[in-house]
């Protein structure tokens, strides 16, 4: 079975700073239909990025990721 599901990561920029949060486990504190889903059994197995968003002024980013995911 598989799933997808866009998830918002907050004070993250692109692929680089996706990474650095898949590794502090941030992209899980974030989304909990996406923590439910791994407690169910499912894995992520592919992620796309679908936008990134930078607001200088406030100083805000955020990347929105497509999360492919297999039980």
């Amino acid at each position: 079975m598989e799933k997808q599901l866009i998830v918002s990561v907050p004070n993250v920029s692109g692929e680089e700073g996706l990474t650095i949060a898949c590794k502090s486990g941030d992209l899980f504190r974030n989304d909990s239909k996406l923590d439910e889903l791994y407690r169910d059994g499912f894995r992520i197995y592919d992620y796309e990025v679908e936008e990134v968003k930078e607001r200088k002024s406030k100083g805000f980013r955020e990347t929105l990721v497509k999360v492919f995911l297999r039980k």
